[in-house]
């Protein structure tokens, strides 16, 4: 999916000419655009039966900057100002906090988050991961109850957040251009100038795979407009495949002994690819470390067996594919 134009911009309360001279003077003034290269997305995604992921409204989202020191100061806040749309801008700490997202999610005068990146900071602190604590789950061919319904967990840290679709725009920021705004005229404010935050994010695409296809195919039909994609597929292959046929030498009540059957082969498989809400980020890219570093294990023991040695099998590849997408 993609959206129709993006931008972040801060702008300010202020009564102003309507002289068309000062005008370009005026809008430089209150009017200060974050650069792309430091903000990264979060886009909408879709599967066959709904969506995830982020979008603004057609037009935007904007509010007052309010930025979050501690979680009961903000809560009050919004909870005493239902009247006032916000934009809301937390740490990354405080983004991995589930409890207080799930706040933000049903609050109705939030109209856009920032997750506000400092470069400087050391995040290996925060045990964090968009993916489910049973990553797959819902697409396993185990039972979910012999997979998922263990003491100890697969993913503790998962949050779920690549599988919820937002009710506001989600933006990772690395700018303080937007802080120094919000010190200057929302912290103690003198009279009714504020520093507001408007994100520029809408999705063309909406609903599921099925609905946005359906649209780009009945606008296709259109010969006089030009062509609109609404639906950009995140292509790429995926492999299932099963161990091949083996034979039972088994005899009588021994162990039972399997072998395969001559030039067979067996694929060793794992995946490669990971995916963030936040395009150009790089939160789930330690995800596939695990079962890539199983697989390399797997190949060196394998060719540290004599067998491999004494007949100096050469036809065994270990092959390290990532998904394109």
């Amino acid at each position: 999916m993609f959206a129709l134009h993006r931008v972040i911009l801060i702008l300010v309360f202020l009564c102003i000419s309507l002289d068309p001279l000062d005008f370009s003077k005026i809008t430089e003034q209150i009017y200060n655009y974050v650069p792309l290269s430091y903000a990264s997305f979060c886009t909408r995604k879709l599967n066959l039966t709904g969506q995830v992921g982020c979008s603004s409204d057609i037009n935007g989202n904007s509010g007052v900057a309010l930025f979050m020191n501690e979680s009961q100061d903000i809560i009050q806040t919004l909870s005493s100002d239902i009247s006032t749309s916000f934009v809301v801008v937390v740490n990354v700490g405080q983004f991995v906090n589930t409890s207080l997202m799930r706040y933000f999610r049903s609050t109705t005068n939030i109209k856009g988050l920032i997750v506000f990146s400092n470069e400087e900071e050391n995040y290996d602190s925060y045990a964090f991961s968009e993916s489910s604590k049973c990553p797959n789950s819902d697409y396993s061919a185990y039972n979910f109850t012999d997979q998922c319904d263990l003491d100890a967990q697969w993913n503790p840290a998962g949050t779920e957040y690549s599988y919820i679709s937002w009710p506001f725009p989600v933006v990772l920021v690395a700018d303080t251009s937007m802080y120094e705004c919000f010190l200057m005229l929302n912290r103690e404010p003198a009279d009714d100038t504020r520093c507001l935050i408007e994100i520029n994010n809408p999705m063309s695409a909406v609903g599921s795979s099925e609905t946005c296809f359906r649209r780009q195919y009945l606008m296709s039909l259109h010969i006089s407009e030009s062509s609109e994609i609404f639906c950009d597929e995140l292509t790429g292959l995926n492999i299932v495949l099963s161990v091949t046929d083996s034979k039972n030498h088994s005899r009588g009540n021994n162990i039972s002994n399997y072998a395969r059957s001559e030039n067979s082969s067996v694929f060793v498989l794992t995946r490669m690819d990971s995916r963030s809400i936040f395009e150009r980020s790089g939160f789930s890219s330690q995800g596939v470390l695990p079962s890539i570093a199983v697989l390399i294990s797997v190949a060196v023991h394998l060719m540290g067996q004599k067998t491999l040695k004494v007949h100096r099998v050469s036809n065994w590849v270990f092959h390290l594919r990532p998904r394109k997408k």
